[in-house]
């Protein structure tokens, strides 16, 4: 065999190996993480959360027109959208303009200031349906674990209420709005789950830019030692069995643990390839995809 070959195969035998080595612990915590977020997902309130737990709307409240509640505003902006919406049992139109949240009565045209503790804390108290007067109130200006989604920070700040069954609620104090909910069993669910498979530790998570860079290279380099661990697994098969080993003829020219390992690498390894892969994508590597498909419609729109 020419040397040049043999000096390939080593090297990439070493550098497989030892990124095994170092990756070994987050493939697990992702392939771990990945089978519990098949039960629970990361807490966040959804639509129809929002839906079974929304205060009745009595219409024949509603006195002022969307046009005429934003002229109440006197801001040039175009709002991106706008909803309607209930604060305790007052109708309110939601203005949402790029990075904030304007809100003014349906009812009476005026604009909403932001709102206090002890608003948030009723609000809370209703969605959860517990005693406001057993709950702790705390102003959150930063973001924390529960918080990091992109959807739900942008309402920051919050006012943040804690129950003794362990609830916490997050009212945001610009809209009044619900931002987040979390019990012990969702929070347990995605320290287990979403918070490890995704990265999604509020430390690096706050910086949006970095946490997907750092998501882009750990993949990356993932499948690099996927890929080399492929190739020198079929580099090193022998489906003439040219190898001897005291158990016999073998496909393989290891025994023991470096055998199965070789053989589930073999097998199973594609799989591993292409998810991490997958995984890598997901983040839009390199800006290669633009999402250029809905460009017309949007701008027609």
């Amino acid at each position: 065999m020419p040397r040049p070959i043999v000096v390939c195969k080593k090297y990439a035998i070493l550098v497989h190996r030892w990124m095994g080595v170092l990756f070994c612990v987050l493939f697990a915590a992702w392939f771990v993480s990945g089978i519990v977020m098949m039960y629970w997902d990361f807490p966040q309130v959804r639509a129809e959360d929002r839906w079974r737990k929304a205060a009745g709307l009595d219409a024949s409240q509603i006195r002022v027109t969307p046009v005429e509640a934003l002229r109440q505003l006197h801001t040039g902006d175009t709002p991106a959208a706008v909803k309607l919406d209930t604060l305790e049992q007052q109708p309110v139109y939601r203005f949402a303009f790029r990075g904030r949240t304007e809100t003014v009565g349906a009812d009476t045209g005026v604009p909403v200031e932001d709102v206090t503790g002890d608003t948030a804390l009723r609000i809370a108290a209703t969605w959860v349906d517990q005693d406001p007067a057993a709950a702790r109130v705390d102003f959150v200006r930063e973001l924390d674990q529960w918080t990091v989604l992109p959807a739900i920070r942008r309402q920051l700040p919050f006012w943040k209420a804690t129950f003794p069954d362990g609830q916490e609620v997050y009212v945001s104090q610009q809209t009044g709005a619900v931002a987040q909910h979390t019990t012990r069993g969702s929070r347990m669910g995605a320290y287990l789950g979403a918070i490890p498979h995704w990265l999604y530790f509020s430390a690096l998570r706050k910086y949006s830019a970095e946490w997907r860079q750092t998501v882009i290279w750990l993949s990356a380099f993932g499948f690099v030692m996927n890929l080399l661990g492929l190739v020198v697994g079929v580099w090193m098969y022998s489906p003439a069995k040219r190898y001897r080993l005291r158990s016999g003829a073998s496909s393989i020219p290891y025994s023991g643990q470096k055998h199965w390992h070789t053989m589930l690498g073999l097998v199973f390894g594609l799989f591993a390839l292409t998810w991490v892969l997958s995984g890598m994508f997901s983040l839009n590597p390199l800006d290669w995809s633009r999402g250029t498909a809905a460009e017309g419609p949007a701008r027609a729109l």
